[in-house]
């Protein structure tokens, strides 16, 4: 069985995004279900290891942080952003990938910028003639982006996928990790919400039920192995239905069940506490998998390796489980190595993060790992996670970021790469 986390490459790879999906922030109206009401738009946000885009409610796309392969679609030499400059005009969606922008325009028709590598954009991005803003599809409503695949639901609630196929994250039944899509390939019908993040996908359907595919190390797909998965797999081991999904690179998935608790489920690694249920050195959760008081009769606890999480057996930080985290929950959003949870009554939770690479930093708390969710900012109506950082919006319409060590995402000037260890005040256009 392969047990090699690659989310301790995390630091190594620091400029990739890790980018858990975001439920769209679309604002719907009973007559129109499968697109906006009269084109309005909510503040979102989006954001990845070294660039962040801000939808305003105009429909402006505004841009910040690291050009590199120039994501931002900009005329000119420009190497970076430091304050948040217009990149788009009448857009109602936004999404990042590693080194790429993704915008969904009024008219439905999806566009992204900057580098393209295995299709995963598709063919229309991958032979491109130019460097700026790009046309990819038509009827588009909604858009997640990996690291080599990425997938869109239609608005006739069709889900469809392009990329190459590491790890089995295009859940299509290929065997061959260098598989290639290089058209959207339609997946499913009836889909409500779809994440694709590192090698791993996940999928809602509407009838709240939830497809699983890829990769699977740290047991994060929830289908009670560490095998990865080459077709979209249901769910089955857990009770009742989903009304959110998510997942992060490789080490956590997340379900909101549709239930009176709106309960949060989660599954994966707890190695650093991305999963909200304990300390798993010291025993103080529930979940071990395979641990065994027989194995050894001396032992009243799981085994106590040394503080660094890389030592820890597998044993005790992984959980190929769905297991239940807290209830009241409305929004989760996963980065690299950390969790936001926005409960009922707009109230943030963190955990997660990693001392050694100042992950901990993400959180915007105290700059420590957290195994247990803690309460980070209150008046909080939406949350978004991305590898290096966590930007929120409050309700008075104002927005805070807090990273591990990118700045650009409060846009104030700052060009060097410092921790931001407390949640700071973002300087909007």
């Amino acid at each position: 069985m392969k047990r090699i986390l690659k989310f301790f490459l995390l630091p190594a790879l620091a400029a990739l995004s890790l980018v858990a999906c975001q439920k769209t922030h679309v604002d719907r109206g009973d007559g129109d279900p499968d697109g906006p009401a009269n084109g309005k738009v909510k503040i979102m946000m989006a954001a990845s290891a070294d660039h962040s885009l801000i939808l305003k409610a105009d429909g402006t796309v505004w841009g910040c942080g690291s050009n590199k392969y120039n994501k931002f679609g900009i005329e000119g030499n420009v190497s970076s952003l430091s304050r948040y400059t217009k990149i788009f005009d009448d857009a109602i969606f936004i999404a990042v990938g590693v080194e790429q922008s993704v915008v969904i325009k009024k008219d439905y028709t999806l566009w992204a910028a900057g580098r393209s590598h295995g299709y995963l954009l598709g063919k229309k991005f991958e032979e491109r003639d130019g460097v700026y803003w790009t046309k990819i599809a038509d009827d588009v409503k909604y858009v997640s982006v990996g690291l080599w695949a990425s997938m869109i639901i239609k608005r006739d609630n069709s889900l469809w996928i392009a990329g190459t196929n590491y790890e089995g994250a295009l859940g299509m039944g290929y065997d061959e990790e260098e598989t290639q899509l290089q058209e959207y390939t339609k997946v499913d019908d009836d889909v409500a919400e779809c994440s694709i993040s590192g090698f791993a996908s996940i999928y809602l359907k509407k009838d709240g039920t939830a497809y699983v595919a890829g990769e699977n190390a740290a047991g994060a797909l929830g289908l009670g192995d560490f095998d990865n998965v080459n077709k979209f797999t249901k769910i089955t081991k857990i009770r009742g239905g989903v009304k959110a999904v998510g997942t992060s690179y490789g080490t956590a998935s997340a379900l909101i069940l549709d239930n009176p608790e709106s309960s949060l489920f989660m599954a994966g690694s707890q190695r650093v506490g991305q999963l909200g249920i304990g300390n798993p050195r010291i025993g103080e959760s529930m979940w071990m998998w395979s641990w065994s008081p027989r194995a050894e009769d001396d032992q009243t606890g799981p085994p106590r390796a040394g503080g660094d999480p890389d030592d820890w057996p597998d044993e005790i930080c992984l959980t190929p489980y769905f297991r239940h985290v807290r209830d009241h929950v409305k929004k989760v959003s996963l980065g690299g190595l950390h969790t936001m949870i926005l409960t009922n009554k707009n109230n943030l939770y963190a955990c997660g993060g990693w001392e050694r690479y100042n992950y901990t930093y993400a959180l915007g708390a105290d700059g420590k790992s957290h195994y247990y969710p803690v309460k980070v900012a209150s008046n909080v109506v939406d949350v978004f996670a991305s590898a290096s950082g966590t930007t929120i919006l409050k309700e008075d319409g104002s927005m805070w970021a807090a990273s591990n060590w990118n700045t650009y995402l409060t846009g104030d000037g700052r060009t060097e790469a410092n921790p931001t260890p407390n949640f700071e005040r973002i300087v909007l256009p």
